[in-house]
Formats: structure tokens, C-alpha cells, sequence
């Protein structure tokens, strides 16, 4: 993962631009998009259920794109399922063991236990539920 400007993803050539490299196999997330400001967290959840925030300021900034770098370690078959800017609250879209959907919002003095640094492989989020989506509130202004 990178961070880098909208503008910078854009191409005026109608044949398109060349952003970003992917390895083969490797699937790409949707672009998170988010206003810069102090005090930032990205998290990132796993296939597995494991949840990872750090300070934003770990990850590369990449104005012509390219590989980027690591933003969660994962053990064999699992992948990046979700990632997130946050500040003031998270929210968890998880589904309970009997299937029932629920959401479950994390202020940010309760992030304690994920909390880490870029490239870790987190911590799972609850026994009883499987976390599908990651979504953050707006900053209030």
C-alpha cells in the first residue's frame, strides 16, 4: 500500500496510465479516500479476522505510484480484506456465529488492543464474531 494524491491516479493519454504494480495472484483493494489530518490511523483487517491499526505516518507516499510497501503481515492463504483511514471511530461490519449482522463502532481509546506497527499481523478482533468490513466516520470538522 501506498498514499498518494487523486489527481496523481488520473491520466490524460486516452491508452490510460500504468499506477501501480501487482504480482501475480495478488488482488487490489478499492482506493480509500480520506482527508489528511493530524493524528491518523490506517487499520487493516485480514481474511482471518485479524485486526491491525497504525499511525498513517508508516506508510510510503507514492506520487507516481508503484509497489508500495506492506501494510500487514499474513499468515499462508490469508489476504488483506479491508483497510481504513480513521481518527475519531471505527467501525466493525461483522456477522455473529449464528449469522446475524452486526455493527460494532471502536472509539479510539479502545484501539489499545490492535494497535501496533506497519507490516505486524494484528490481533484477532472477537471469538464470537467474523469481521467482514472496516468503516470510519468522517472527522468532524
Amino acid at each position: 500500500g501506498f498514499l498518494c494524491n487523486l489527481g496523481d491516479m488520473t491520466a490524460t493519454k486516452r491508452a490510460g496510465k500504468q499506477f501501480m504494480s501487482v504480482d501475480a495472484g495478488a488482488r487490489i483493494l478499492a482506493p480509500v479516500l480520506f482527508e489528511a489530518a493530524e493524528g491518523q490511523h490506517l487499520a487493516a483487517l485480514s481474511s482471518g479476522g485479524k485486526l491491525l491499526i497504525f499511525t498513517l505516518d508508516q506508510m510510503k507516499a507514492l506520487s507516481g505510484g508503484g509497489r508500495g510497501t506492506v501494510i500487514m503481515g499474513l499468515d499462508a492463504g490469508e489476504t488483506l480484506a479491508a483497510a481504513c483511514v480513521a481518527q475519531t471511530s471505527l467501525t466493525l461490519l461483522c456477522n455473529t456465529r449464528g449469522g446475524k449482522p452486526v455493527e460494532t463502532s471502536v472509539a479510539p481509546r479502545d484501539w489499545e488492543p490492535w494497535l501496533g506497527k506497519r507490516a505486524r499481523k494484528g490481533k484477532p478482533v472477537d471469538a464470537f464474531q467474523k469481521v467482514s468490513r472496516l468503516l470510519a466516520l468522517p472527522t468532524e470538522r
